[in-house]
């Protein structure tokens, strides 16, 4: 659907009461301008999904879920917006009129129409080519050896592509696709001025987006070719970073269970669901990254990681452990026997077994333990010293205090130590910590400098906040100090987006979580929207955090140019007038 007007929008709005559209998957209750009730994205038994029906958003303080009522039926029913804002339009009885796109819009939208077809034909080409050809016999092979049902196939729409040069761009081509429609949906590659297949003799996975349209593919060697595993490239509608397989077909399991299983491959994904564990998701050959945990956070707020038994598992292990965590996902560590992936678990000891094996899965400080643990001798001094530094930092992480006492206790048990050697080592820990950025910042380190970072990390925090909670003050501080104030690429993203939505006029805080598209910013902004603050103690938030990350950038620029200074006079190099004058002038401010 293309382009409607905002007044059309904010009229479909203004005659929908979010909490009758939330009631039916939610029993709320009234608690003063609020209504209450348990969050339908996640699992918990104490209520913090909050509707304010004033300002028409929703809100979850637990798994950080928000937005307006359209954003509401998006996450819940699996819409888009224009889908989310017909099926409104209709319940009010209000009709929607077009708005002619650009034609550069148009131009952008028929491409990725284009694109989309030709990877929906292209998956089709390739699950005939499995099913019905003599050809994909090596394929079907395969899969059965490895336990993959006709339900499992149809329903994954796994394919084969077959081995000849440009099988399916012959196929395409005769559908009417051009060279330049299929570069661009990554089915075919150039060489020497010829064009041929992307994938040739393997099994191919199609990859959906979270709303099951092909958006790319993956696709496993059959025989010695390397890369074993061959991916899409990125294309307008394809980012391997930002998708994870079997994600539309887990959604509601992963809802309706509050937790998600983190899984390495395709197979095991595949394994998982035939074994009824239809709640597996899997990154697409590529590190973790925070775009998918951002995914997970949307559906649940558990998660449980069972990747492969091997160093490889590991690495990716601890990476996917630290950023879930950022994000505010519980994270588990299911312990995999050594040498083997879900898959070959749930082949060789079967679905309950596994089920039981993840319902055993480690918490973070417990797996941390495990690790250190492994090649150390705790019945020697020199073993137990090397597994308790190894825990110090771990336990530092954790905030709440009568958490990181029970492990601090359970720990010290472990490692046959005094109940005060582990605390007295933690706090050690933390005064060298503070000792060595004390030492670092004098030095003129940036990296030491942890607690300038931390004070800049937490003013940035609390100006996003009044940004959210104002527009009127996004449109301030994009006028007076721009993105550049914002570090961390998170905090500039978030930013971006209030200042974006502030440009738009005075909007209704509904309004301001509609006009954002990254669920970051939402939670930020909706979480913000349902805290109560005076204008006045706003301002002074904003006055106060803008002096403050000022400060912070200034700090910064006097190290570089101290550093840069050195190194030019270690080196015999001539220092610039206007290094010297930059920098006396940034004596001078502060």
């Amino acid at each position: 659907m293309s382009r409607v007007p905002r007044e059309v929008i904010e009229e479909v709005r203004s005659r929908t009461d979010i909490v009758q559209v939330i009631s039916p998957y939610v029993n709320l209750r009234r608690t003063g301008k609020n209504y209450l009730g348990l969050c339908p994205f996640h699992t918990e038994k104490t209520p913090s999904f909050t509707v304010n029906p004033e300002k028409g958003i929703f809100y979850c303080f637990g798994c950080q879920a928000g937005g307006s009522v359209f954003n509401f039926l998006m996450l819940r029913e699996n819409l888009s917006f224009p889908e989310a804002l017909r099926l409104l339009a209709e319940r009010a009885g209000i009709t929607i009129p077009e708005k002619p796109r650009t034609p550069e819009e148009e131009r952008r939208a028929q491409e990725r129409e284009r694109v989309h077809e030709a990877l929906e034909l292209a998956a089709t080409f390739y699950h005939h080519s499995l099913l019905k050809t003599k050809e994909g016999g090596v394929a079907r092979g395969y899969l059965d050896r490895r336990g993959v049902g006709a339900g499992s196939t149809a329903l994954f729409r796994l394919g084969y592509a077959p081995a000849g040069w440009s099988s399916l761009l012959d196929v395409l081509r005769r559908r009417g696709f051009n060279l330049d429609d299929l570069e661009k949906a990554g089915l075919v590659v150039a060489r020497d001025a010829r064009h041929y297949d992307r994938f040739r003799d393997r099994l191919v996975f199609p990859i959906t987006s979270p709303w099951g349209r092909v958006v790319g593919f993956g696709a496993r060697a059959l025989g010695d070719e390397e890369p074993k595993y061959l991916n899409s490239p990125e294309t307008p509608v394809f980012s391997k970073g930002r998708l994870l397989y079997g994600l539309h077909l887990a959604r509601e399991e992963i809802r309706s269970r509050g937790q998600a299983v983190l899984v390495e491959g395709y197979m095991d994904v595949i394994a998982c669901r035939q074994a009824g564990l239809g709640h597996a998701v899997a990154s697409l050959g590529t590190a973790f990254t925070r775009e998918q945990a951002r995914l997970l956070l949307q559906l649940c707020s558990d998660a449980v990681l069972a990747y492969d038994a091997d160093a490889a598992g590991t690495t990716a292990t601890l990476r996917g452990l630290g950023l879930l965590r950022e994000v505010g996902c519980t994270v588990r560590v299911a312990l995999l026997p050594e040498g083997r992936d879900p898959d070959d678990c749930l082949r060789e000891m079967g679905g309950k077994a596994f089920e039981a094996l993840l319902a055993q899965a480690l918490p973070l400080p417990d797996y941390h333990f495990r690790l250190a643990c492994q090649g150390a001798d705790l019945g020697t001094v020199e073993g137990k010293l090397a597994v308790s530094r190894a825990l110090v930092p771990v336990l530092a992480q954790i905030e709440d205090e009568v958490e990181r006492a029970a492990y601090l206790e359970k720990f010290s048990l472990a490692l046959g130590v005094s109940a005060n050697a582990l605390p007295d080592e933690l706090r050690r820990y933390r005064r060298r910590s503070v000792k060595e950025r004390d030492s670092r910042a004098a030095q003129g380190d940036n990296a030491g400098r942890a607690g300038q970072v931390d004070v800049a990390r937490r003013a940035a925090d609390e100006l996003l906040r009044a940004m959210a909670a104002d527009p009127a003050l996004a449109r301030k501080v994009a006028e007076r100090a721009g993105l550049d104030v914002f570090e961390d690429p998170a905090h500039r993203e978030i930013a971006a987006g209030l200042m974006r939505a502030g440009e738009g006029g005075e909007l209704t805080p509904a309004e301001l979580l509609e006009s954002l598209d990254d669920p970051t910013a939402r939670s930020v902004v909706a979480g913000a929207q349902l805290q109560e603050y005076s204008p006045e103690v706003l301002a002074r938030v904003v006055e106060d955090c803008l002096g403050k990350l000022r400060r912070h950038r200034r700090d910064q620029r006097k190290h570089e140019i101290v550093r840069e200074i050195g190194r030019r006079e270690a080196s015999g190099e001539g220092i610039p007038k206007s290094l010297l004058e930059e920098l006396q002038d940034l004596l001078t401010e502060g």
